[in-house]
């Protein structure tokens, strides 16, 4: 009941948390659910942001300006932080429109003889407007002129119209992204997005690179033999060591990324290694969805640059003999060749002779080895984080470059990716709809489609929206959205971290973690049912049938050895070549009851840097920590995850495009609901962990810990 909601909004509104309320004060809310309440919060403090902005916006008005009543009518029914932008906006066009009416009223008089209008239609305009106000026709065009843009301001100063015309835009049109041209300093960060499509299409092109620098040598020779020329080795060689350079600077371009395998040519088919692991992701825990895309986004291009590197050796290995040979005969075909020539050619081309053109052609192909190889150092200089960041966002943005699809259907995620890719002028985005509707609901606010002068109002007014006010009204549809989307995913994300925390303990297990970060090795932990350090190791990241086996014999020993009951492995991006081995060690190991599950490494990093793992685990090393985080985390995710710090929370890869001061307050709350509702360990807890408890603050937390 209304009574009911009060009583929990009055609760809510001293302080308390859901689950205190739920527990302590459920006679005074009509025992209302936990969720509930949660909801119920949720829209107290979206109200309180909105309330701050009000006030913040509403400083920033000049001094002295009192609202009108239309203004502070629509402030009031404001959901949105634009609404409160866009109404401030229309009012100050109001106070601008005051003062220039004051200064010339006659522009006012001939918009309003236009409107009153009730004859037949004025083919005439400029002598009409001269008989009634008795001016030259010159004079006439201009306050003709003036009266059009007398209709545009009066059309921004409208805020119920802006409204209408918002909400139809964001109802009928449909958004198409374009990608802008990158400047030139991000040229590489487009390359490195492009690169997660078109790394097939490169390694089909290195291949080919191979195959020309085998080719080249015998073709050469013909070449001399056929043309009489000394043209055409030089020519080869040039192509020859251009193609090498081509694969060299590949290498090292890529280097930076190369997965764990080396020779990842005898990997399982694809049907193999994603069937495991959309399982595996299904059973995610803490359903970070957006930290797996990204995840899969980065074991994706791994594996594009394992398949390269698995070509690559073979092709290298197999016929490096055969293409030495080769080069060899055809090296003596053509000196023997050149020898007849000598004798027959004149002077000139005779002179040419075959030292001179080796010597250029390794004075060409020792140029471009340089240039390559600064261009390589440069591509494998360390990225700063903002450039880390921008390929990420250009990674996120690449799907979308040729999406088209009605506004309202994008999802939060892509409201928030496409915002901020507008923002930093990596994509550009293009609404389509009719335009011609909004010209006939703005001409509305002033005439009927009836009157005799609508032809002359449709004009003024779709000469106002081309001038810059439909470029305002798509801007403010596209922003609403994008505030309602960092609002949802808000949201979300202390939901999600919320079930994460209150998921249930993992009791009576002896737990083997792997800790899929890779690149080249992945850390294990084994801890026993009460978070006991049993053993620390690690084994190869790689999906060849031979270091799978390998990894399954180890496994085994430690299985067998420790009496594991329990594997879990983590979400990171190594895990897709180790899913093999997982894969094989269960199904031989189907009549122990052996288990396994699928763990969140979300806080792991953050923990295993904080002086709270120092203190605890300091004869381990940082993966060692971060792979035992995990395993407790399991057994106590509360606890384990007040052992980390606020501002490191992992909780999603669009967590910096969120407001960080409301994300911050909902991520604290969301943990001192949860310790009000599940408890804490007194007697092991710090005085940061006491914090959360309702009702203690930090010098009572010291006193409690001293």
């Amino acid at each position: 009941s209304v009574e009911q909601i009060r009583s929990a909004s009055d609760l809510l509104e001293q302080g308390y948390q859901p689950a205190f309320i739920e527990r302590y004060r459920a006679d005074e809310t009509g025992c209302l659910p936990r969720h509930t309440l949660w909801a119920l919060k949720l829209e107290i403090d979206r109200q309180h942001r909105q309330e701050a902005a009000k006030v913040r916006l509403t400083q920033q008005l000049p001094k002295g300006a009192e609202l009108d009543e239309e203004a502070v009518d629509f402030l009031k029914r404001a959901q949105t932080e634009l609404e409160i932008e866009s109404t401030l906006r229309a009012f100050r066009a109001r106070r601008q429109l005051q003062a220039s009416q004051e200064r010339d009223g006659q522009v006012g008089q001939l918009l309003e003889k236009l409107i009153g209008h009730a004859g037949s239609s004025i083919d005439d305009m400029p002598s009409w407007v001269a008989q009634q106000f008795s001016v030259d026709r010159d004079t006439a065009l201009q306050l003709l002129e003036q009266t059009k843009r007398l209709v545009g301001t009066l059309l921004l100063c409208d805020t119920a119209l802006n409204e209408r015309l918002r909400i139809s835009i964001q109802r009928k049109a449909q958004i198409r992204v374009e990608a802008c041209e990158a400047p030139q300093g991000d040229e590489d960060d487009e390359q490195a997005a492009d690169s997660i499509d078109e790394s097939d299409e490169d390694a089909t092109r290195t291949g080919a690179a191979v195959e020309q620098i085998e080719a080249v040598p015998a073709d050469a020779a013909s070449q001399i033999a056929d043309q009489a020329s000394g043209q055409a080795e030089i020519t080869s060689a040039v192509e020859s060591n251009a193609a090498a350079d081509t694969e060299v600077g590949l290498e090292n371009e890529l280097a930076a990324d190369r997965p764990p395998a080396k020779e990842p040519a005898a990997a399982p088919t694809e049907s193999s290694v994603e069937a495991p692991v959309e399982s595996a992701d299904a059973a995610n825990i803490g359903n970070s969805g957006e930290t797996a895309g990204e995840s899969e986004t980065s074991a994706a291009s791994q594996s594009v640059v394992a398949d390269l590197e698995s070509t690559e050796p073979a092709e290298a290995g197999g016929d490096a003999p055969v293409a030495e040979s080769a080069a060899t005969s055809s090296s003596a075909d053509a000196t023997t060749e050149n020898a007849n020539l000598e004798a027959r050619l004149p002077d000139p081309l005779a002179s040419f002779s075959t030292p001179a053109k080796k010597k250029r052609a390794k004075k060409g192909s020792k140029d471009k080895a340089n240039a390559k190889s600064s261009a390589s150092s440069r591509n494998n200089a360390k990225l700063t984080p903002r450039q880390r960041r921008r390929r990420w966002l250009l990674a996120m943005l690449h799907p979308m470059k040729s999406l088209k699809r009605q506004l309202t259907h994008l999802t939060a995620y892509q409201q928030l990716m496409l915002g901020r890719g507008r923002r930093s002028q990596l994509v550009a985005v293009h609404l389509e709809y009719d335009k011609k509707s909004i010209v006939h609901m703005a001409r509305d606010a002033f005439v009927a489609r009836d009157h005799a002068l609508v032809a002359w109002f449709n004009d003024a007014v779709a000469e106002a929206l081309e001038q810059s006010w439909r470029a305002k009204l798509e801007n403010d549809a596209i922003s609403e959205l994008e505030e309602l989307a960092s609002e949802k995913l808000l949201v979300g994300a202390v939901d999600s971290l919320r079930q994460t925390l209150m998921q249930r303990p993992v009791r009576g297990h002896r737990i083997l973690v792997i800790d899929t970060v890779g690149p080249k090795a992945a850390a294990i932990a084994i801890v026993d049912q009460h978070g006991k350090v049993l053993c620390t190791d690690e084994i190869p990241c790689s999906a060849q049938p031979e270091v799978v086996n390998q990894n399954v014999v180890k496994l085994g020993e430690l299985v067998h050895k420790f009496r594991v009951t329990l594997i879990a492995i983590t979400n990171g991006p190594a895990r897709r070549f180790l899913i093999h081995s997982l894969r094989e060690l269960v199904k031989q190991s189907e009549k122990s009851g052996l288990r396994w599950t699928m763990a969140d490494r979300g806080g792991a990093d953050a923990y295993a840097a904080g002086r709270t793992a120092l203190k605890e685990l300091s004869i381990y090393n940082r993966r060692d920590r971060a792979a035992i985080w995990v395993a407790r985390s399991l057994q106590d995710p509360l606890g384990e995850y007040l052992k980390v710090g606020l501002n490191r929370l992992r909780l999603g890869s669009y967590q910096r495009e969120l407001p960080q001061e409301p994300l911050k307050k909902l991520v604290r709350e969301t943990m001192a609901d949860c310790v009000a509702g599940q408890g804490i360990d007194f007697f092991h807890a710090s005085p940061s962990q006491l914090t959360y408890v309702p009702g203690v603050d930090e010098s009572q937390a010291q006193q409690i810990c001293a």
